[in-house]
């Protein structure tokens, strides 16, 4: 059980790392004036996956699983 809660925490670090990496190479992307479509949609995704990461831990307990639905 505490391998689980390890690998949730180790992943959800993860995850919001390589949200943070890809914030950071946009934004520098956009301070050089590059001013591309693809470097414009990575800032919306990287801004999403950042700002929606706190949500995480409330994504268990507000969503029934398929299987227990009655």
């Amino acid at each position: 059980m505490l391998l689980l809660i390890l690998l949730g925490i180790f992943t959800a670090f993860l995850s919001l790392a390589f949200a943070l990496l890809h914030l950071m190479a946009s934004l520098s992307e956009l301070r050089k004036h590059k001013n591309t479509l693809g470097n414009r949609l990575l800032l919306i995704g990287s801004n999403l996956a950042t700002f929606s990461h706190p949500l995480l831990p409330f994504a268990d307990c507000c969503f029934i699983p398929l299987a227990d639905r009655s």
